[in-house]
């Protein structure tokens, strides 16, 4: 890499990166895990919750052996309304910091609001490819934010899909889903007024929720299914944890950091045992993912710093590259 630092703002991130890039970026680095080639901040989150501020901190950091490289995600987090109408492209409130390894010198500053949202959808689009039952597929998804939305395109670069279904809280929102994704996709998707009707029947199921509370029955999760439980909190019953044929994790200390996992293993509910592999144990070939058609694979996420640094450097080589000359990358 060239001696200049750079800032890369959202405008450029979504000029230079596509889901494609993303997903090839997200299954190396789990063949990077495979082969021990990362190495984790500890804790793996550091949090900061100034007290009667609406703003949460939070910190992850990993060492990238593969590509010599340091990152650190930052990311300031306020749910209430002021922090949704904050516009990311004037006012960043997520990043990485990319430095080098052995220098320590900061490389580039990475605006990560699409990039995280991208990688986010590119993680399960890997988790699929090895995961769901091959031929075309229906997907459920439960939530119709930002996450639910960047995992159907990135789930469309993978499988081909036969129709869509979507449940929200709230009507306008779920209809709102339905209407601009179906328009912008070309997919049929029908908004439902209940999660259970983008459960059962299934073959994928993302569930990307603020729920605090949890609202699917592992009942509902039919043969054949895979879900994709992305979600702060706990979404489905505990028997989805433990009642299916797999039980997947994108890594086991990371996903310790959501607060049903913690609760679950505290309780003895979940442990290890009940473990059947990582993602990158999968993608590495050291374990099979799916094995056969009715299988039910219940898969929880808590999201890899590892990719959205990996997608960082990638971002930076582009720019050094010239890919954005003179179109917004900073000095």
């Amino acid at each position: 890499m060239g001696q200049d630092f750079l800032y890369i703002s959202n405008s450029d991130v979504r000029r230079l990166l596509t889901f494609a890039e993303a997903i090839r970026i997200a299954e190396d680095t789990l063949l990077a895990h495979a082969r021990g080639e990362v190495i984790w901040g500890v804790p793996r989150q550091l949090e900061l919750r100034p007290e009667g501020r609406g703003a949460t901190f939070k910190v992850k950091a990993c060492y990238l052996r593969h590509l010599n490289v340091v990152g650190l995600r930052i990311v300031g987090v306020n749910r209430a309304l002021m922090g949704y109408e904050t516009p990311a492209d004037y006012f960043p409130t997520k990043f990485i910091m990319l430095s080098d390894a052995d220098t320590g010198r900061c490389l580039a500053l990475v605006d990560e609001h699409w990039s995280h949202a991208v990688r986010t959808g590119a993680c399960v689009a890997v988790a699929a490819r090895y995961l769901v039952r091959p031929g075309s597929v229906q997907i459920g998804l439960l939530g119709a934010g930002y996450m639910a939305r960047t995992s159907l395109l990135a789930l469309r670069e993978v499988r081909q899909i036969a129709a869509v279904r979507v449940y929200a809280r709230t009507p306008d929102s779920r209809t709102r889903f339905a209407r601009e994704m179906g328009e912008q996709t070309g997919l049929r998707i029908i908004a439902v007024e209940r999660p259970e009707d983008a459960v059962r029947t299934m073959d994928v199921v993302v569930a990307a929720t603020t729920t605090t509370q949890p609202f699917v029955s592992s009942e509902w999760i039919t043969p054949g299914c895979f879900f994709y439980s992305m979600g702060e909190h706990q979404e489905a019953d505990d028997r989805a944890y433990t009642g299916v044929d797999k039980f997947v994790v994108d890594d086991w200390e990371q996903v310790l950091i959501k607060s049903d996992m913690r609760a679950l293993t505290a309780a003895g509910t979940v442990t290890r045992a009940h473990l059947y592999a990582e993602l990158g144990e999968i993608v590495s070939g050291q374990k099979p993912g799916r094995e056969h058609a009715a299988e039910r694979i219940f898969f929880r996420s808590q999201g890899l710093v590892t990719q959205d640094v990996a997608i960082a450097e990638w971002l930076t080589r582009q720019v050094r590259a010239g890919q954005l000359a003179g179109r917004g990358a900073r000095k």
